[in-house]
Formats: structure tokens, C-alpha cells, sequence
């Protein structure tokens, strides 16, 4: 099957296919200007890449063919406005409308070259002079005056479209005033004012692209910023100049069925997962939090995860790995779609990507303002902002204007990655019930790793340190084999116990240790080394949701001196090995380990290795250091069990 790795960013025209369901509202425009009085001006309105061009093309198609009722002038303003100041922007866009309403005669066309450039000069200077983009009322009245060379102007463009619609037999002429938005604000305002004046051509339409947000910026220089106080001076300004505002109607977009066909048409699904009803739904949802409606964002996007695909498609066969599961094709498509819409919270999520053990810790490291007491029991009330994470997240946002806007798209968004890991890992548990099932902290970071691992291709963010290209799963199976043989000779009463934990090796790796004791081995690349995390947790134990902390608890249960001794005797062992190997191990204690997750207390034990290869891992010495380093865990595991009445 022939297959198309991208996506063209150029304009529609009105012969290509509907992908997302315009055509009622270009058809319903499109009877609106067939039965029109003259003049008349209609802005469409929306964001950069919304499909404003795409439906003037539509528009100039099917009204302005060889057998339409007006003829069709297309004016690009920002190629004229390159490097140009607004007055000479201006007369080359005049002079391109009176050559357009008089091209079919060239003998009229020059004459017509001629007075407009005759009038059109003085027009423009006598309109710098009374206050170019002033909106002054000297300035209203010159181009009123039907004596002034600026009306004399507009007469010599009124009469050129008469003579040539008697001898064409068309109703008119309309003109379209494309990428206003892309001119710097202020000069497309100036435009506008100026424009205004010649808009008032009898048997002629201006459709202008122009997104009421630009309008905006180009009036603070005379406004200052919008207000509720001054709303009503931006919004007369642009009534004054448009008669028939049409918002580009993305909300309305059908991008399930363009997402569908698309991701299909790149490779990033199968088939049977086009057809899989969920999967797609999630894929949907994934990209409405995120990029939104927009087309322009929408092929970005899809462009971007055919890149990534291309690539993943040609690692050897031990990579292949990556985008074979549903999961997989899920997390990779609603990180790439934060990567592109929050930059800023994807590259903190690649750095901390367990997001749901987000804490205290983790908000100093991004030096984030606390919460005022208000505003943390405003949160608690929000499903979307009550747990320690999503409160780190609503600090993030509110250190950046335009997150502060999206945070609640942002944490709907981590929410529904967290329940699809969840009700992939337990199918039983029933989604947004809670279920038997809660899922670990390992398996939420080990699958944001192993979904961000190609995403990081696309990223914009610097990096010093190139990832390291090394293959995990067989990485973590050697490491964890060899783990293994040498835990049960240092641990013999567990012997029989000890194993692996999981036949699925991606980045985690988890071996038992005893009945209640898991360890899990994780791995990825960081600063341009390959890093190793042994964690153990004390989870599912401490659920006292009355207390604030696990360390609150602790204190209630005056055992806070037996903690202190554990947390001590355990770093004593991290330090052993923190100082032999300054740049290649690194821990973290018993207190810092602390979090808050669904309402329930957790303490994770956690240490790290750091090497630049997968050889430097397998030594002997490494290992016994390794293993040295999972009994003094252990240790301190069933000392915590004791202090907090667990049972070991």
C-alpha cells in the first residue's frame, strides 16, 4: 500500500475533500455574498492556521469561475507589507485592485495606472499629513470630499469597475484581503483605517482575513491594554470597519474522522486500531486539550509523529518494539501533542515523568511560588487540582500567561493518561471508579519513558547532552539476571523467592525479593549517560488521608527518633558508595522519598547509577555494589513496615 509520510500545510481549494466538515458553513457564506447588498465588508475571524485562506479559496471557486457572478481580485497583503511602511504598502495594494478591475483592456488598464497614481500620491501623503491611522476626523472627512484626491481616487477605482461589469455582464467584484495577521499589528491596523475608506465601492465584497486578536494588539499603542473598561473602544473600532464578523468555525471541526484517516495514512496505527473505538476516542481527546481544532496544528502534529515513526521503523529489529501496542500508540500521541502545544510542561515531565508523585521536592528544584492557603483549599475542591501533583502542575501553569489559561486542559489531559495505564494494566478495574487496582509509580514513569524515548526527536528544547542510543529491554534483562544470582548468595532466606517479577521488560525491570517486597529496576538516558534507578517502594501501607504527610503520621505515632535511625543508617550506605564514585551514584533518602498520591502517604527508596555504557554497568564489583546497596534498602524497608505497624 502506498503510503503519504506527511502532510501538506498549503491552503484547500475548493475541489479537495472535506476534512473536517466546512462545507455546510462555506455553503451557507457563500449564499450569504450571492445575495448581499453592496458594499459590503466580511472579516474572517480565527487563529493563524484555522482555515481562513482555505475558505476564501472555496470562496473565489465556486463564486468567481469562468461561469460566477463576480469577478475575484486576491490581494496578499503581507507580501506588500514586507519591508514596506503602511502608506507604501497601501498604494501598491490600491494600484493592484484598479489593474485588476480594468485588466481586460489594457488601454483602460493604463489610464487607469495613471490617475491612480496621479491621485493616489497625494491621496496618501494629504493622509499622513491629517494623521495616517489616526482614525482623526479631518482624516474621515478628506476621503468624504469627493473634491479631495483621495476621493477623486476612489471615484477613478468606482468607475473602472462599472465599465468593466456592463461589458462583462457580472454582478460584481469581490476582493480578498488575505494575511492581514501575519503583518506586525499596529501597521495591519493602520491598514484597516485606511482600507475602510476605499471599502465603500459600490457592487463590491471585501472579505478580509483578519483575527480580532491582532486587531486588539494593533490598538494598544492608542487603547492601551484591553480592559472591561475600554472593551467597547477595540470592539467599535472594528464594527466601525466590518459589517459581517464570521468566526472560523474550529470547535465544529470533525477531527475524530481526519485523525483517524491520517494516523492511518502515516503508519502510526493499524487497522484494527483505527477500528478500536477507545483507543481512538483517547487519541481524540488527546488532541482537543491539546492542539485543539486547528488544521494548521492538527498536520504539525501528524507530520511530526511520521517522523518519529519513519525513524522508529528503521532501528534494527531489537527496536521494533516501540508503537506495537495500544498503550504505546496512545501516550506517544499525547506526548508529541504536549510537546507541540505545552513545551514548557513536557520538558518537565521528561525530567519527573512519575507526574503523580510530583511534590514539594520537585516544586523547589523548578523554584515554583508556593500556594496562599486560599487558593490551596479552592483546589481541593477541583477534581482536577486536589492531589499534591496536580497543585505542583497548577503552579507550573501559573508561572506562564498562556498555561494559566490551559490548566485545566493540561491536568484533564495527565488524568486520562493515568487512567488509560491504569485500565491497561488492570482491565478490571472499573475507570473513574477507583477499582481494586491502583497503578504503581514505576509503571506510570517506566510508561512515559518508553513513550517519550522517540518524541525526544521533535523536541525545540536545547540539550547539551545527546540521549544515548542503547537497547533497553535487553539492557535491563542482563542487569536484572545478573542482580539476581547475586542477591540470593547475599540474601539466602529469600533465595527461593527471588526472581523476576514480569516476562514484559521495556524500562522497568522488577524482580521479588520477598512476599511483600518488590524491587524495581528502571532505566533511561540522562545527560547524555545511561542511568539505572533501583527503587523500592513502602506503598499501599500508609493510607491516612487525615494527615497531610507520612511524616505527620510518623509523629503521631512518636516514632520519629526510630525514623530518624532507619533514614540515617540507610544514607550511611548511600554514602559509602556516594563517595568512592562522586560522579556515579547518587541517592535518594527515606525523606525525600516522601509523596502524596490519591490521598494516601507513600515512601520510596531510590538509588541511583550513572554510566556512559551498557558494559560499565555488568562489572563484578558494580554488581556487588548493587547488591550491597538492595540489602541495606531491604533493611531499611522492614524497619519502616515496624515503625508504621505494616508487618513485614
Amino acid at each position: 500500500m502506498s503510503r503519504t509520510y506527511s502532510l501538506s500545510d498549503i491552503p484547500c481549494r475548493a475541489e479537495d475533500k472535506d476534512e473536517f466538515g466546512i462545507n455546510p458553513f462555506a455553503k451557507g457564506l457563500e449564499r450569504f455574498i450571492t445575495n448581499t447588498g453592496t458594499p459590503i465588508t466580511i472579516a474572517l475571524q480565527g487563529e493563524w492556521g484555522s482555515g481562513k485562506t482555505s475558505l476564501m479559496n472555496y470562496l473565489q471557486e465556486s463564486l468567481c469561475n469562468d461561469s460566477g457572478s463576480y469577478h475575484g481580485v486576491w490581494i496578499n497583503t503581507w507580501e506588500y507589507a514586507l519591508m514596506k511602511d503602511p502608506a507604501t504598502t497601501l498604494m501598491q495594494i490600491i494600484t493592484q485592485m484598479a489593474a485588476q478591475t480594468a485588466s481586460n483592456d489594457s488601454a483602460r488598464k493604463k489610464d487607469v495606472l495613471d490617475k491612480v497614481k496621479k491621485f493616489g500620491a497625494v491621496a496618501l501623503k494629504t493622509a499622513v499629513n491629517a494623521g495616517l491611522g489616526g482614525g482623526s476626523e479631518e482624516l474621515n472627512a478628506l476621503f468624504d470630499s469627493p473634491k479631495s484626491s483621495i476621493g477623486k481616487l476612489r471615484d477613478e477605482l468606482q468607475q473602472s469597475i462599472n465599465t468593466t461589469l456592463a461589458e462583462s455582464g457580472r454582478k460584481g467584484f469581490i476582493f480578498f484581503i488575505d494575511d492581514l495577521d501575519r503583518i506586525n499589528p499596529p501597521t495591519a491596523v493602520e491598514l484597516l483605517e485606511l482600507l475602510k475608506n476605499i471599502f465603500t465601492l459600490d457592487k463590491c465584497v471585501f472579505v478580509l482575513a483578519i483575527d480580532y486578536d491582532v486587531v486588539v494588539k494593533g490598538l494598544k499603542p492608542k487603547f492601551g491594554e484591553l480592559t472591561d473598561q475600554n472593551e467597547r473602544e477595540f470592539r467599535s473600532f472594528f464594527d466601525k470597519i466590518i459589517q459581517v464578523p464570521f468566526s472560523m468555525p474550529v470547535n465544529n471541526y470533525r477531527i475524530d474522522s481526519f485523525l483517524k484517516e491520517s494516523l492511518f495514512n502515516i503508519g502510526w496505527v493499524t487497522p484494527t486500531q483505527r477500528d478500536t473505538k477507545l483507543l481512538m476516542e483517547r487519541i481524540t481527546e488527546a488532541a482537543r486539550l491539546t492542539v485543539g481544532h486547528n488544521p494548521r496544528s492538527l498536520k504539525r502534529l501528524l507530520n511530526n509523529l511520521s517522523l518519529i515513526k519513519c525513524i522508529n521503523d528503521a532501528q534494527d529489529n531489537q527496536e521494533k518494539d516501540f508503537l506495537q501496542d495500544n498503550l504505546s500508540v496512545y501516550l506517544s500521541f499525547a506526548l508529541v501533542s504536549m510537546q507541540i502545544a505545552y513545551p514548557k510542561v513536557y520538558n518537565v515531565l521528561s525530567k519527573y515523568p512519575c507526574f503523580t508523585t510530583w511534590n514539594e521536592d520537585i516544586a523547589f528544584q523548578l523554584n515554583l511560588k508556593p500556594l496562599d492557603d486560599e487558593t490551596r483549599q479552592g483546589l481541593k475542591t477541583m477534581p482536577e487540582f486536589d492531589e499534591e501533583w496536580e497543585q505542583l502542575l497548577y503552579r507550573l501553569c501559573a508561572s506562564d500567561y498562556y498555561l494559566q489559561h490551559k490548566a485545566l486542559n493540561i491536568s484533564q489531559l495527565l488524568n486520562s493518561m493515568r487512567i488509560t495505564i491504569k485500565n491497561v494494566l488492570h482491565p478490571q478495574s472499573k475507570e473513574n471508579e477507583g477499582g481494586p487496582f491502583n497503578e504503581t509509580p514505576e509503571q506510570i514513569e517506566g510508561n512515559i519513558r518508553s513513550a517519550m524515548r522517540m518524541s525526544a526527536i521533535t523536541n525545540l528544547e536545547a540539550n547539551d547532552a545527546a540521549p544515548v542510543n542503547y537497547h533497553t529491554s535487553s539492557f535491563l534483562k542482563e542487569v536484572r539476571d545478573r542482580l539476581i544470582v547475586s542477591l540470593k548468595k547475599a540474601l539466602p532466606q529469600y533465595a527461593s523467592l527471588i526472581a523476576p517479577n514480569s516476562a514484559r521488560v521495556q524500562t522497568n525491570a522488577p524482580i521479588t525479593l520477598t512476599p511483600k517486597v518488590e524491587l524495581n529496576l528502571h532505566t533511561y538516558s540522562d545527560r547524555g549517560k545511561i542511568r539505572l534507578n533501583l527503587e523500592m517502594n513502602i506503598s499501599g501501607h500508609c493510607t491516612h488521608p487525615q494527615y497531610e504527610t507520612v511524616m505527620q503520621y510518623i509523629e503521631e505515632l512518636q516514632k520519629m527518633d526510630l525514623f530518624k535511625k532507619t533514614d540515617e543508617a540507610y544514607e550511611k550506605t548511600v554514602l559509602k558508595y556516594s563517595q568512592q564514585r562522586t560522579e556515579c551514584f547518587e541517592s535518594r533518602s527515606l525523606m525525600k522519598g516522601a509523596y502524596t498520591y490519591c490521598s494516601n502517604h507513600y515512601l520510596r527508596l531510590q538509588f541511583g547509577i550513572l554510566f556512559p555504557t551498557t558494559e560499565d554497568f555488568m562489572g563484578r564489583q558494580v554488581i556487588a555494589d548493587m547488591t550491597e546497596m538492595v540489602c541495606a534498602m531491604l533493611t531499611a524497608r522492614q524497619e519502616m513496615d515496624e515503625i508504621l505497624g505494616n508487618g513485614s
